[in-house]
């Protein structure tokens, strides 16, 4: 199935939010928080979370930090929060680790793969969401999300962040923004702007208009009379001609240029415009290389015009801008697509190759074969992989037949040379081990096993004491040590060799209490008192 990351809304009082996908450890699930205005919380002084399975699925349940442990389960977070469960599988360290003459057990291959599909999983859900080019491979496509975590531009073609422009030539932006209209007329009154840039200098020019502009004025006030004069130029011509006989004929001169007069009459308003602005007038007039630029350069203007909103949208974003444009960014977005190609290449043939689970009921791999030929995109060849889940075995094709894989794992060491593939023979039966001998590996039953080790058939466990006496005491010349042998054992005195004297013992007799010494004179006299007793008695009893 697709992996797909949870994303929840806070309202103020949920607080347990479920998880949709399957993993591994809870060390693999990953939550992040943000603020209703995008910051990102930490969970060390933000929030709390905790992994929960009331029922079959499992709940992660995010509080306020500090507050996890409480006896209400914790204060919910705020509403408007963002909160985000993702999965981040670890394959630093492999779920299982194969080992020799290990059985081989559905669980353990599936907790393998399932960590590898995960992982390429996750990947693929990253590549998805990564920034990439478009379709054309012309631009890079955000997706119209923003860019984030920009570092500060350094060069001429670095992205810009929004925090650059704000504070460089954001306001310039903003007042360009706001003046839209105006750049929109001027781009659009190029004719006059041409006239303009042409008339700048020289005779009978705006510079001469704008150093007479008192005058102008005068005329301005005065239009109706100026109108009259230009009514009845044959007086004026005639008043002209004989005004002042060899003087300077300004009237003359004013005739003679009474269409010139006409026009200005007649632009009566646009004059006093002029007038009132006379000093951007000045200004125009003394920047005329920048007004040439601007002829120049008239389709630019106008465009830019055309898409003030677009320019008023971007200026925020310089920074990003200058960023996104630094080498080493544009260099990290070009590998991050090979490598995302290369992933789904690579989980592509994957797919090829795994075909997932079949039952095999009647042990002849029809299930599986049929599956692949009823796919066009597939082909039956070697390496081809599935799990027999009737005899909880992986199976592989060698290009002619299906074979159970062996659970072997063959590790070069500086201890074990000239590893080689594991060869598993069509003799191959349970309980197998693997043997090297010399040229290469091959399986081996475990009589052969126990005869290169020396161990009996039918050793199972380490024998007890009373197994190792009874053994012990049938061998020959082997007997039982019994309590009461070491207690009459430990009866007689240290360092004794051998057995007492008559003297000894006579000595050691008489030196305990109520014993005497019954020497030979004493036993005369004992038996001397007993005869001479026995003839009284007798004589007593007789007469």
């Amino acid at each position: 199935m697709a992996y797909t990351p949870n994303t929840y809304s806070t309202d103020g009082s949920v607080r347990d939010f479920n998880i949709t996908f399957p993993f591994l450890r809870e060390s693999d699930v990953r939550v992040t928080v943000f603020d209703s205005v995008g910051n990102e919380l930490s969970n060390t002084a933000d929030y709390d979370v905790a992994i929960q399975k009331p029922d079959a699925t499992f709940q992660i349940r995010v509080v306020a930090y500090g507050t996890i442990n409480n006896v209400d389960g914790g204060t919910a977070l705020a509403s408007g929060y963002t909160v985000t469960i993702s999965r981040v599988t670890d394959i630093s360290t492999l779920i299982t680790v194969f080992q020799d003459g290990a059985s081989l057990r559905a669980e353990d291959i599936n907790a393998l793969i399932s960590q590898i599909n995960y992982a390429l999983e996750e990947f693929g859900q990253n590549t998805t969401t990564a920034l990439g080019k478009n379709i054309t491979q012309t631009a890079w496509d955000a997706t119209n999300l923003r860019i984030t975590n920009l570092a500060q531009p350094t060069a001429d073609n670095d992205a810009m962040r929004k925090v650059d422009i704000d504070s460089g030539i954001g306001p310039d932006i903003t007042t360009v923004a706001g003046i839209a209209a105006n750049v929109t007329t001027v781009a659009a009154d190029t004719a006059d702007i041409g006239t303009v840039a042409s008339d700048i200098t020289g005779t009978n020019t705006i510079g001469t208009v704008s150093s007479n502009i008192a005058d102008v004025n005068t005329v301005a006030t005065n239009i109706a009379n100026v109108n009259t004069v230009a009514a009845d130029t044959a007086d004026i011509g005639t008043v002209a001609a004989d005004i002042q006989v060899g003087g300077p004929d300004n009237i003359g001169t004013v005739a003679t240029a009474i269409g010139d007069v006409g026009i200005v009459a007649g632009i009566n308003g646009q004059v006093q415009t002029v007038a009132g602005a006379i000093a951007n007038v000045n200004t125009v007039a003394a920047d005329t290389a920048d007004i040439g630029t601007v002829a120049t350069n008239i389709a630019s203007v106008n465009t830019v015009a055309g898409i003030s909103s677009d320019v008023t949208s971007l200026a925020p974003q310089a920074s990003n801008i200058g960023t996104l444009t630094q080498a080493a960014n544009l260099t990290a977005l070009q590998n991050a697509q090979t490598n995302a190609q290369a992933a789904q290449a690579a989980l592509n043939q994957l797919n090829n190759k795994y075909h997932g689970s079949f039952t095999n009921v009647n042990n002849d791999d029809a299930e599986v074969e049929a599956d692949i030929a009823g796919d066009a995109n597939l082909t039956l060849e070697a390496g081809d992989l599935y799990f027999d889940t009737t005899n909880s075995k992986l199976r592989y094709y060698d290009g002619s037949n299906w074979y159970n894989a062996a659970a072997a794992q063959v590790i070069n060491t500086t201890s074990l040379q000239n590893v080689g593939d594991v060869n598993a023979y069509s003799g191959l039966t349970t309980n197998d081990f693997l043997k090297y001998d010399g040229a290469g590996w091959q399986n081996v039953n475990p009589t052969a096993v126990r005869t290169a080790i020396n161990v009996e058939d039918g050793a199972t466990a380490d024998q007890t004491g009373a197994e190792i006496k009874t053994l012990y005491e049938a061998e020959a010349d082997t007997n039982a040590f019994t309590d009461a042998e070491k207690t009459k054992l430990s009866g007689i005195e240290a360092s004794a060799t051998a057995d007492q004297t008559g003297a000894e013992i006579k000595t050691a007799l008489f030196a305990e209490s109520d014993t005497n010494n019954l020497t030979d004179a004493r036993l005369t006299t004992l038996n001397n008192a007993a005869t001479t007793g026995k003839a009284i008695a007798m004589a007593i009893v007789f007469g």
